[in-house]
């Protein structure tokens, strides 16, 4: 047999001299073969953050770049300016000079949801840093750019929804940043915090 094979397959595979395997069965000793001597090794896979968590990093890259994310507040609780058992918590911020500078992550890539939840609370979160810190409050949604959303005019459902999202939070006195903005925004940090 192994003559046949060596003469069938002499111009396209080269034959070397057998070894015995010993396998449960002829299917699962062929798969074995395959995944050990053909298939290419599997990749490590590197998880790839999207969202949110995106939108996150890229602050926390900023701001450490300027040497200030030691110096902010995270995980910032609303209901300290709310009301109890509220659950929102702000990703950072800092107070320079009688005013507070809040910064959330909101990520339009899965809806407008969380767009419309900051909207809903920013009243209140004013009113009680108003109250409780004895300072004003802004508070700056970061978002991704419209572009990387894929939020164009040749998607014009997806556009209408980006901008419902920004509207909707800038109509109840959220500004609204991409991360293209946040060089500038942690350079700012960095002046008003006198690093």
């Amino acid at each position: 047999m192994m003559k046949l094979l060596d003469e069938a397959l002499s111009l396209n595979v080269q034959m070397t001299s057998p070894k015995a395997y010993l396998a449960e069965s002829l299917p699962a000793g062929v798969e074995e073969l395959m995944r050990l001597y053909i298939d290419p090794p599997p990749r490590e896979r590197v998880p790839r953050l999207s969202g949110r968590a995106a939108i996150q990093a890229k602050m926390r890259t900023e701001f450490e770049k300027a040497g200030v994310w030691d110096l902010l507040r995270k995980r910032i609780a609303a209901s300290e300016y709310t009301r109890p058992g509220d659950p929102l918590r702000i990703d950072m911020g800092y107070r320079p000079n009688g005013l507070i500078r809040l910064f959330h992550a909101v990520s339009l890539e899965p809806g407008v949801e969380m767009a419309k939840v900051l909207a809903f609370s920013a009243a209140s979160l004013r009113a009680g840093v108003e109250r409780v810190e004895k300072a004003s409050l802004e508070l700056t949604a970061v978002i991704e750019p419209a572009a990387k959303l894929g939020a164009t005019e040749a998607e014009p459902e997806r556009l209408q929804m980006y901008r419902f999202g920004v509207d909707t939070m800038e109509e109840s006195h959220i500004r609204v940043l991409t991360t293209a903005d946040l060089v500038r925004v942690a350079e700012t940090a960095r002046r008003e915090l006198g690093v």
